[in-house]
């Protein structure tokens, strides 16, 4: 496949995510390349291009790509500490919002939805029915503050949380089974 050239959707253009309203797409090998390629890749995908054969991960039942997003995570996680550490505050921008992405994907995808957009993030969140306490407003700061290492520290309080929420909720539903 060609390189192509895909409009980013209004809905989801904000300058911590894309520095451009168009993005350059080519074929992708694999969910950890495709997470780490565009940011919010699926959802673009499938609005933009329609492909058949990028899966919707909002759609999986069976939650195979939550593990994946969750090591992702940690590996993200790993190098922004070390980042931190070394009070390399600048390298931290493009981490962080991959970090970001991450979280987001895990909170709408494992809801059963698609991150809608970002310009009305504050409105999807509030839709979905399983999240951390006061997310919207540790989100709002953390995207506008991705370099803090506050917004770090927030951010993995917010996977720790979510991640417990989670797994309770995925062991109460296969009890009720």
């Amino acid at each position: 496949m060609q390189a192509e050239f895909i409009k980013v959707p209004s809905a989801y253009q904000h300058r911590l995510f894309f520095s451009s309203n168009q993005i350059k797409f080519t074929q992708i090998e694999g969910f950890e390349e495709a997470m780490e390629t565009i940011p919010f890749i699926y959802e673009l995908t499938s609005l933009e291009l329609g492909i058949e054969g990028i899966k919707k991960p909002w759609e999986d039942k069976g939650h195979t790509v939550i593990p994946k997003l969750l090591k992702l995570w940690e590996e993200k996680q790993k190098v922004l500490n070390l980042l931190f550490e070394e009070r390399k505050r600048k390298e931290t921008k493009e981490p962080m919002m991959w970090s970001i992405v991450i979280f987001l994907n895990f909170l709408f995808w494992s809801n059963g939805q698609n991150v809608s957009g970002l310009t009305n993030l504050q409105e999807s969140v509030h839709s979905i029915p399983f999240k951390p306490i006061n997310v919207v407003e540790r989100l709002g700061f953390i995207i506008e503050n991705p370099g803090q290492y506050h917004s770090f520290i927030q951010l993995s309080e917010l996977f720790t949380e979510y991640k417990k929420q989670y797994y309770k909720q995925k062991l109460l539903s296969v009890s009720k089974k």
